[in-house]
């Protein structure tokens, strides 16, 4: 059986491959202001709660799947009669990201084996916007998602991490200092 990976890492590898890397084989993650500020928002969403009012609201899921060799949680799933809905909660503004298209849909892929039912959307909750983004669930999205749990089990099993390549989204990154080289970090703070 393949080694089981984590949904959130999968989600960093679709963000930024190098940082994946580094967090998960290399153990360089270092928190930020915005991770930490994340972490914080979680709390109040992943507060022990059980069914709660209509629709029925879980927090803090814990899913998984065999066929993708998956674990991880879903921040809220909301059950509308025989419909499940998974709901990620993310930092910021209203800015739907790759990254955050494809952890949505590992975590409905997930739901999906545990229950054996299809779910067609999801959606991202945007702190900063406090608004809700629909995501799809189309064909490509998920075999984007798969491929995704595909090249982070073959980037784990790498001996060094992906070269790095500085842009925007290196930004706030927490892994910044360990990640860029010098001359790249230079670039990025003089940006």
């Amino acid at each position: 059986m393949r080694p089981e990976l984590p949904l959130s890492l999968v989600a960093e590898y679709a963000f930024c491959p190098r940082a994946a890397w580094l967090s998960f084989v290399a153990g360089q993650f270092q928190p930020n202001a915005f991770t930490v500020e994340g972490a914080l928002l979680h709390r109040r969403v992943h507060r022990p709660a059980g069914p709660e009012g209509r629709p029925r609201r879980f927090r803090r899921v814990p899913v998984w799947s065999h066929r993708l060799g998956l674990y991880g949680y879903a921040d809220l799933v909301e059950q509308y009669g025989p419909h499940f809905v998974p709901v990620e909660y993310k930092r910021g503004q209203a800015k739907v990201s790759w990254s955050d298209q494809i952890h949505v849909a590992l975590v409905a892929l997930c739901l999906e084996e545990m229950l054996g039912v299809s779910i067609p959307r999801g959606f991202l909750f945007y702190f900063g916007a406090r608004r809700r983004v629909e995501v799809p669930l189309g064909p490509d999205l998920r075999r984007a998602a798969v491929r995704a749990v595909q090249a982070t089990r073959e980037l784990v099993a790498q001996g060094a991490p992906p070269p790095a390549q500085s842009g925007p989204r290196c930004r706030g990154c927490a892994l910044a200092p360990a990640c860029l080289p010098h001359p790249l970090r230079a670039a990025k703070e003089e940006a």
